[in-house]
């Protein structure tokens, strides 16, 4: 078996796996009912699916950089400098990974991260293995790593959007907080939001009042002024008139 056919069984057995992949994340996304990724448990046909096609993804990658090494148009020196700068970028991928963990990476749940590189970015393991996959590729100078490492970027791009409205479901408003203000991939953080102070309705106590943050309704008393134009102009009699209820009685 020549080398030629030894490489394109390889490839395109990889881009299979990857264009799978993709496919089932699409899934997801637009039926969240039929979800694949993240697995409904460990051990489900779908925990097995994703690790195999993933892992095969990943490891085609490599594979495909070495048996088809130097044979794109990248023969400068300076691809050793660009490529090894993203391949040390994907580092920050690994610390992702080793602050959310190998349970909640493998998408199986978990409580909410926001510390460590989480806290720069809501995808920081993809962010990391978009630049680690393609500076390798890079390095390689190989034509078909390079295909198989964009269309592994383009899986990794789409991965956030099957993910989050799993989040939205299981973390609630805890996750809505952090989606505003952290980015989804890279980019400044948004300011928390100021704290609110409730105000009763149709309370006239300014938020800061006792009274308002209570949730008590101010009410004013009637000035002496407008108690006696009211007994002018022979006003249905009440309470804070001061006549005792007699005006309503006719008596003197």
């Amino acid at each position: 078996m020549s080398l030629a056919l030894v490489k394109s069984l390889l490839f395109w057995s990889v881009v299979g796996a990857i264009v799978s992949n993709i496919a089932t994340v699409l899934l997801s996304i637009v039926r969240p009912d039929l979800r694949v990724w993240p697995p409904p448990r460990r051990g489900s046909w779908q925990y097995y699916y994703d690790g195999i096609v993933s892992l095969t993804g990943l490891v085609g990658v490599g594979v495909l950089g070495i048996v088809d090494f130097d044979s794109f148009l990248l023969h400068h020196w300076a691809r050793f400098l660009a490529g090894g700068l993203l391949v040390t970028s994907g580092c920050f991928g690994l610390w992702g990974y080793l602050t959310l963990g190998v349970h909640a990476s493998q998408g199986l749940g978990g409580d909410l991260v926001t510390t460590g590189a989480y806290y720069y970015s809501r995808n920081p393991q993809y962010v990391g293995a978009i630049a680690a996959v393609s500076g390798y590729a890079v390095l390689c100078n190989s034509s078909l790593a390079l295909i198989a490492a964009l269309l592994v970027s383009g899986w990794f791009a789409l991965v956030p959007f099957a993910e989050e409205p799993w989040c939205r479901e299981h973390l609630g408003a805890a996750y809505e907080e952090y989606a505003r203000q952290v980015p989804r991939f890279l980019g400044p953080r948004r300011p928390r939001r100021p704290p609110t102070a409730p105000v009763a309705r149709g309370s006239t106590a300014p938020a800061s009042s006792p009274d308002a943050g209570a949730g008590r309704l101010t009410e004013r008393a009637p000035s002496p002024g407008r108690r006696a134009r009211a007994a002018d102009r022979g006003s249905p009699c009440c309470r804070c008139c001061g006549c005792g209820g007699r005006r309503r009685s006719g008596r003197p």
